[in-house]
């Protein structure tokens, strides 16, 4: 297929997701070319993302949320991470699709249903969108990890730890993250 023809086909796609009306208790994202549905989290996943916004440092100028929706556009999707910590560039309340430029740090907390999608494609995604800092908490490994300093679509950096040791966060945060208080372990 021609660049040409596959750029028209991410248009169509991004358009229907924009125009979609996701039922109560999904969730939409752009992932690989395809419009994915796929269930809010159950409360174990639900803890962890919470304990984590808790435990996360101030970052001035930032803030932390859950369901955005972070534009792609050097891969053409969007996905919803769990949490994300956004800096306040002036973003409109009504503005539903975050540019990649505004974001500090995206979490994604592994689900049973969404572990190759965690582990494999959205680590690609956001280092390819240039997105400084993906925190990936897996409870079914029992793993944290923290992939940074994106470069040629790639995390440079890549330091994972057993859930229950510690980790350093690097700037803006520059902070000691204690996985010992990770709900689940």
């Amino acid at each position: 297929m021609s660049a040409m023809a596959l750029e028209q086909v991410r248009s169509h796609v991004l358009a229907a997701h924009a125009a979609m009306d996701v039922p109560e208790g999904f969730r939409a994202e752009v992932i690989g070319g395809k419009i994915v549905l796929a269930p809010t989290a159950a409360m174990g996943h639900a803890r962890i993302v919470k304990w984590l916004e808790r435990e996360l440092p101030a970052v001035g100028g930032c803030g932390s949320y859950q369901a955005v929706t972070i534009d792609l556009p050097s891969t053409g999707e969007r996905y919803i991470p769990d949490l994300a910590v956004l800096r306040d560039d002036g973003l409109p309340d009504d503005e539903w699709l975050i540019p990649a430029p505004s974001v500090e740090l995206v979490v994604e907390v592994v689900s049973p249903g969404n572990a190759e999608t965690d582990r494999v494609r959205k680590v690609r995604g956001y280092a390819r969108s240039g997105i400084p800092l993906y925190l990936l908490v897996d409870p079914l490994e029992r793993r944290l990890t923290l992939f940074s300093e994106p470069s040629d679509g790639h995390y440079t950096v890549n330091l994972g730890v057993d859930l229950g040791k510690e980790i350093t966060l690097p700037e803006p945060f520059s902070h000691t993250l204690d996985t010992s208080g990770c709900p689940g372990t």
